[in-house]
């Protein structure tokens, strides 16, 4: 059977004008759907190792201004019909519960399924986790959740762990995609500099979105007509969702890969000195090889790897790669004690300030971004309200303190909401 579309990602992006997001939460968004569909019933042989395309896509920006949110569920939507006709609940099994360790090895358990490949039935255990604000969700990754991504992530064969609950489970070919919208403020908070550092880090996405549009206001876009675009996507998705078995590489994207790797992607990690940078793209090479894949099942039903899929992928890491390093450029100290500043100024005030005139005493040493970091860190660890008046931002204390009073981010000894 035909595909629809020559290419998934075209009738995708024609789908998604729809949306004024920036295109790139688009693109990630049909990776990440596409990834999912593909579960562990594709994979990439070399020597005595697998690739599987999952992928953990993280898309950050401002609150609001990037709709980031909608233009994500615009691609779950069609995800979550995989499989079963419009309307019904689709075969890809979706993560409902809080992010904590022992849920996500609850959910993977009882994900487990079986396919078929040349007469023969393997098993399975793959989710997917979407979270259109993961502040909800999660507070921080660390610990044990950190371990249990990032072994995820690697895609073992199988893994135990033990529940509280129900004792030692036993968990057959966990395969996790994730894809989450989140403020850079919530992941200064969530992510400890230790577990970026360590590696965990390494094996996300980070889509940072600015507000800067690359497409037109749309005044209506419950106006437009998506359905016949949604059928057509969500019929060839049903045919990536079918594939399965092995992908082979041609002789070309082995030589592709083979340059890319041994003069682009080594000597640049080499050259690297900031230690938070070098471990962001310090997996660069195998999430190629991840793109790789995807770009050859959204293209194609043959599992074939071709120079073009590689050269894609580079493409698509190309895309954030710039702007990574924006979600971790702004340490928590120096966050600290400009929030203190800014709470300070406040309270001089009156314990009331527009977001102008706080900017305008701030300008010498924090930019519009960064103070919109701190209000909304400040916002988030419920010290200060925001609220728009008139073409103003009023921002104002939460709790009523004397005029003269100073103060602090620490509510008390356990409060950990903190920048």
């Amino acid at each position: 059977m035909n595909r629809n579309f020559k290419h998934f990602l075209d009738g995708y992006m024609e789908y998604s004008q729809c949306s004024e997001a920036p295109d790139i939460i688009h693109t990630y968004t049909a990776i990440s759907i596409t990834a999912a569909a593909l579960e562990r019933k594709v994979w990439l042989g070399l020597g005595n190792k697998r690739f599987y395309p999952s992928c953990y896509i993280f898309v950050l920006g401002e609150p609001g201004g990037t709709r980031k949110s909608s233009a994500t569920q615009l691609g779950v939507r069609i995800l979550e019909n995989v499989g079963e006709p419009e309307g019904d609940q689709g075969i890809v099994k979706f993560m409902a519960n809080q992010i904590t360790a022992a849920a996500m090895v609850a959910d993977l358990k009882a994900s487990e399924k079986e396919f078929n490949l040349n007469k023969y039935q393997f098993k399975c255990s793959p989710m997917y986790i979407y979270n259109s604000e993961l502040a909800s969700f999660v507070k921080e990754i660390s610990g044990s959740l950190s371990e249990l991504l990032t072994d995820l992530w690697d895609n073992r064969e199988w893994f135990e762990k033990s529940l509280k609950s129900d004792g030692r489970t036993f968990v057959i070919g966990p395969t996790l995609n994730w894809l989450a919208c989140s403020t850079i403020s919530w992941l200064h908070r969530a992510i400890p500099e230790e577990e970026i550092k360590g590696g965990f880090a390494s094996r996300i996405l980070f889509v940072v979105v600015t507000r800067n549009q690359d497409r037109q206001p749309i005044a209506f876009p419950e106006l437009i007509d998506t359905g016949d675009l949604f059928n057509k996507l969500k019929e060839d998705l049903d045919m990536i969702y079918n594939l399965a078995g092995p992908m082979d590489l041609t002789s070309s994207a082995q030589a592709y890969y083979k340059n890319w790797y041994e003069n682009v992607h080594k000597p640049e990690i080499m050259e690297i000195k900031n230690e938070i940078q070098r471990a962001l793209i310090n997996r660069r090479d195998a999430y190629v090889k991840k793109f790789g894949m995807i770009n050859s099942a959204m293209r194609s039903n043959d599992l074939v790897i071709e120079a073009q899929d590689f050269e894609q992928g580079v493409k698509w890491y190309q895309m954030i790669e710039a702007n990574m390093m924006q979600a971790f450029q702004y340490n928590r100290n120096e966050l600290y004690e400009h929030g203190q500043k800014v709470l300070d100024d406040i309270t001089k005030a009156g314990g009331t300030s527009t977001y102008s005139d706080i900017l305008q005493n701030h300008m010498k040493d924090l930019t519009h971004k960064e103070l919109s970091l701190i209000i909304e860190d400040l916002r988030l660890a419920d010290k200060v309200e925001v609220e728009a008046s008139g073409h103003q931002q009023v921002v104002r204390l939460r709790t009523s303190r004397r005029k003269h009073e100073r103060p602090s981010l620490i509510a008390s000894e356990n409060d950990t909401r903190l920048l």
